[in-house]
């Protein structure tokens, strides 16, 4: 009978260690899975918070484009250093402007006029009217743009 139960007993042993390592197995994926959902919340509550900051930022470009030719330019100094770091926290999140220096790409830019425009490059951004940002990647919001349409130059034959 000793013999029955020495194999019982490891038998058992084997099967507590495999459930055990099953267990841990399943805590391990488990946690990574809570993991994965507590960064993507965090990804999805920075990013609401930054698209809610946006008006914020066109109220900045806008004071800075109605005062730009003030005499008195130490209010106007004080106000961009403010900007100035909340820009650079902003960056340090995530926040990053849509490039305006390219040529126009309807993912990122929103054409709010076309302009023919002689000696210039189908496509060119000529004008910024409200910039666009984007979050990791992920555009919250195209950038408004004028854009060049090329005219063709016509030769007379005479």
């Amino acid at each position: 009978m000793e013999e029955k139960e020495k194999n019982k007993t490891a038998e058992e042993s084997v099967d507590y260690l495999d459930q055990y390592q099953r267990l841990q197995a399943e805590f391990i994926n488990y946690r990574k899975r809570v993991e994965e959902q507590w960064a993507k919340q965090r990804e999805e509550g920075v990013q609401s918070v930054l698209a809610l900051l946006l008006p914020v930022l066109d109220d900045f470009n806008l004071f800075f484009g109605h005062h730009k030719n003030d005499k008195d330019q130490t209010v106007i100094i004080g106000v961009k250093m403010i900007y100035e770091k909340m820009m650079s926290s902003l960056t340090a999140l995530g926040l990053t402007k849509v490039d305006t220096d390219s040529l126009f790409n309807p993912e990122y830019h929103e054409a709010v006029v076309v302009e023919n425009k002689q000696g210039v490059p189908s496509g060119k951004i000529l004008d910024v009217w409200q910039p666009g940002y984007s979050y990791k990647q992920k555009l919250l919001r195209p950038a408004k743009v004028k854009v060049a349409e090329a005219v063709e130059v016509r030769e007379k034959n005479e």
